[in-house]
């Protein structure tokens, strides 16, 4: 619940407030919801149980993409 209020709260950022950039909210965004899904891949698909080199796949799996999409979008 606190890494929804997190999202709701960055996306509801303006570069009026001071805080940060539009660009930086959005990384922060991104950041949050890799985070969830990250808990969604160990909790709800029970990998946290699953022998430590496909917990460590799923690992890299959300490192990688989460990389490539801030890259992507950083980029563009």
């Amino acid at each position: 619940m606190v890494a929804t209020g997190v999202s709701w709260w960055l996306g509801t950022l303006d570069e009026v407030s001071g805080f940060a950039s539009a660009t930086t909210a959005s990384v922060l965004l991104v950041l949050v919801a890799f985070f969830k899904v990250r808990l969604v891949i160990s909790h709800f698909m029970e990998v946290r149980h699953a022998p430590k080199p496909l917990r460590l796949l799923c690992d890299a799996w959300v490192v990688g993409v989460c990389s490539l999409v801030i890259g992507l979008y950083l980029l563009l």
